[in-house]
């Protein structure tokens, strides 16, 4: 299915990359624009530690290399997400940019 959507004229794609198939890696081979994913919105963002979610942000990150992908959630942000888990998921990307590791 994602095969048929990616072909769709949209500049960015969102999903529930962390709940289905596929994962950022494989999107971003078929998908060639913007991809807009890397959370579980309603797992680990709002029932994982902050470290949880900075290494969710992380994979997200290694999966594309960070290039096209903006972080985000499958759907929507909870309103029950808190400051402090946005600011692990903001702190967490704006540490990959600075000092990348690449798995």
């Amino acid at each position: 299915m994602f095969d048929l959507l990616s072909q769709y004229p949209a500049d960015m794609f969102n999903w529930h990359d962390r709940l289905t198939d596929p994962s950022l890696s494989e999107a971003a081979a078929l998908f060639p624009k913007l991809l807009v994913g890397g959370i579980n919105e309603h797992g680990t963002l709002l029932h994982g530690s902050e470290q949880e979610i900075e290494n969710e942000v992380r994979d997200a990150l290694s999966q594309t290399d960070g290039h096209r992908l903006m972080i985000g959630p499958g759907c929507v942000l909870p309103i029950a997400a808190s400051d402090a888990r946005i600011r692990a998921v903001v702190r967490a990307a704006h540490e990959f940019k600075q000092h990348p590791i690449h798995a």
